[in-house]
């Protein structure tokens, strides 16, 4: 065991126990723990353990801690076991806190500049530049939008970050002539980390604002708003080549620091020794403090004995598998039905070259005549099969020198995405799964939406590892590989969500396909059988802002029905089914009962479905229609502005 004052209790990691006190029943317990930077950790469950030191013999408690850790000896055993202080190498946080206090600008809010390097875009030869529309913003936006467009005016800083709509991968991507500086592979990191005792990681506070742009370079980051248009001073999200422009410069800021490794806006800094690692750390916040850059102190991870880092666990002992990355095929439920089995073998025939044949009890329930039965032995054979979809034979370790794919999918209750690599053979090995249930929100979407929403979870979840790099994002929606190709725009008649997940996958350089149900099992599999885990269900703001007035206003949709049916035209309208008729009762309206009409067929879902002349018209109208509803002698007129597209 190590000493450790500062701990109030002593702890045993989790795979420890396992290996050496399974015997020992663990028992529950209430109490939380505080790490020095302010992180809660709840233990899995306290051990009742005799505990020997030379002659002394007592019964302690031991608390067992997720994950791989080390086993420390803490303040509550030093009451009861006596050690021999003499021999004893005491540690204090001393030379921690000095370090933090010594670099306190680097955790400071504001945003950094970073000095003396500046972002060059270099295009390709015989550019074509193209000019983009601003697109229309939404009126519960608006405000945040116009303080974002000030905040670029006064810090010449970004809009993006309210919703503002540049699109770069119709713009300015397709021109570039992307830096091809290598990302670290996470092999090269370890391996300058090897032997090392405990880590740091230190993430950059929105890492690619802090970069300036050169002079020249502005003008390729000129950006269309509603109030005309905008330059970049920065380096923006979304711009194709800003993760290798961003990597050399971070290479260029920290060379000749050792036990320091960068990706990105993370930097993980360790030694072989305590002392090795605080001067390390010390070296690179001052690098960081000197060139301008600052960290953001709540997402930054210090004195670690594990860290995840790009998927993996790094410890003192070795690189181990992240369990995040097979948490969706390690908890995957068992099938209920036929239609989920064959879902889930549909999956296994997928990686069936890399697989022996383990799953005939379950094909047997396929059978035309087979009763569904689900018993001991075929729990067994689907644990089997899941287990070996874990094992080294199909999963892979990420190599960014090999193609990687991303699949996605979605079911009427569960999204899933498989990252994979396309190996030299044509095979796809997976390199991470995930999988969560849809909230009930999103049960309700359509199905294109549901679709759309896992390429943009997928693609979010996966994101690491397709920052500054080509891959192929993989769907079985056709549509989707029309309405998200990269190098289209989005058509402005898509659902305003949609918009919103297309722009962000602007952001990534990618190729769309489309591949059929049964070309895509790999992912219909996970999606069918998706982890129970389901996201707060947090409501839209735009909707949240069209309902906040919907209530307020000082007639309700049941009063504006039934006055409408009241009026004699309008229900006349109403009582119509033959388009051409619908137009003749159209031409007799008077402007008052027309803007009536268009407004109750907002709410009556029974207009939906009248002539497509009539729907391509409000798509098309650029006009902004005072709406007067009609009161038939009634006391209220409400006004509304709407802005059709």
């Amino acid at each position: 065991m190590e000493l450790d004052t500062g701990s109030a209790v002593s702890v045993i990691g989790e795979e420890k126990y396992h290996e050496q006190l399974r015997h020992v029943p663990l028992e529950s317990t209430t109490l939380q723990l505080h790490t020095y930077t302010g992180e809660t950790v709840k233990p899995l469950g306290v051990l009742s353990v005799k505990v020997r030191y030379g002659e002394q013999s007592k019964y302690l408690q031991l608390y067992v801690m997720k994950g791989i850790g080390p086993t420390l000896f803490g303040r509550e055993w030093l009451h009861s076991i006596r050690l021999n202080w003499p021999l004893m190498h005491l540690e204090t946080q001393s030379g921690f806190r000095d370090v933090l206090d010594r670099h306190a600008a680097v955790f400071s809010d504001e945003l950094g500049r970073l000095l003396n390097i500046k972002a060059r875009i270099q295009l390709k030869e015989e550019p074509k530049p193209r000019f983009w529309k601003a697109r229309p913003v939404a009126f519960a936006r608006k405000p945040a939008v116009e303080r974002g467009l000030d905040q670029l005016e006064a810090e010449a800083c970004d809009s993006q970050r309210v919703g503002s709509t540049d699109c770069f991968k119709v713009t300015i991507n397709p021109q570039l002539d992307v830096d091809e500086y290598p990302l670290p592979q996470i092999e090269e990191i370890y391996a300058n980390l090897s032997g090392d005792q405990q880590f740091s990681v230190i993430d950059l506070r929105q890492a690619y604002l802090q970069m300036e742009v050169e002079e020249e370079s502005k003008t390729y980051l000129t950006v269309n708003t509603h109030r005309g248009l905008y330059q970049y001073q920065r380096l923006p999200y979304g711009v194709a080549s800003a993760p290798a422009v961003w990597q050399r410069a971070m290479d260029q800021v920290l060379q000749g620091i050792p036990g320091v490794q960068c990706y990105l806006d993370d930097i993980i800094v360790t030694g072989r020794t305590r002392e090795e690692h605080l001067k390390a750390l010390d070296k690179v916040l001052g690098r960081l403090e000197e060139h301008g850059l600052k960290a953001n102190k709540e997402k930054c991870k210090f004195l670690q004995n594990s860290v995840e880092y790009l998927g993996h666990v790094i410890t003192a002992e070795g690189l181990h598998q992240s369990p995040k990355k097979v948490q969706a095929m390690a908890g995957l439920p068992s099938p209920q039905n036929v239609r989920q089995l064959r879902s889930f073998l549909g999956m296994v025939q997928y990686y069936a070259r890399f697989l022996p044949d383990l799953a005939t009890h379950l094909h047997r329930l396929l059978q035309k005549d087979e009763h569904w039965i689900w018993g001991k032995e075929q729990e067994c054979a689907f644990r089997t099969v899941r287990e070996m979809l874990l094992q080294d034979r199909v999963l892979t370790h990420f190599n960014p020198d090999l193609p990687v794919v991303v699949a996605c999918d979605s079911s009427s209750y569960g999204l899933c995405a498989v990252l994979s690599h396309r190996m030299p053979d044509g095979s796809e090995r997976p390199v991470a799964y995930a999988s969560r249930s849809l909230t009930q929100t999103e049960k309700k979407f359509a199905q294109i939406k549901k679709e759309a929403l896992g390429l943009y979870w997928g693609v979010r979840k996966c994101q690491r590892y397709l920052e500054g790099r080509q891959f192929i994002l993989i769907t079985d929606h056709k549509p989707l590989k029309y309405i998200m190709d990269p190098g289209k725009a989005v058509p402005v008649t898509t659902a305003a969500r949609l918009q919103r997940w297309c722009l962000f996958l602007g952001a990534f350089a990618y190729q769309i396909e489309y591949r059929g149900s049964k070309q895509h099992a790999n992912c219909d599999g996970l999606s069918r059988l998706p982890l129970r885990q389901v996201p707060e269900d947090k409501p839209d703001e735009v909707e949240m802002f069209h309902m906040t007035v919907v209530e307020t206003l000082p007639v309700t949709e049941r009063e504006l029905r039934r006055e409408t049916h009241r009026d004699a035209l309008l229900s006349r309208v109403i009582s119509k089914s033959k388009a051409i008729e619908l137009w003749l009762a159209l031409a007799q309206m008077t402007q008052c009962q027309m803007t009536s009409f268009l407004l109750m067929c907002a709410y009556d879902p029974l207009f939906t479905c009248w002539h497509p002349a009539w729907n391509q018209r409000q798509h098309n109208s650029q006009a902004t229609l005072i709406v007067l509803v009609p009161t038939n002698g009634a006391e209220v007129v409400c006004v509304f502005a709407l802005v059709m597209r």
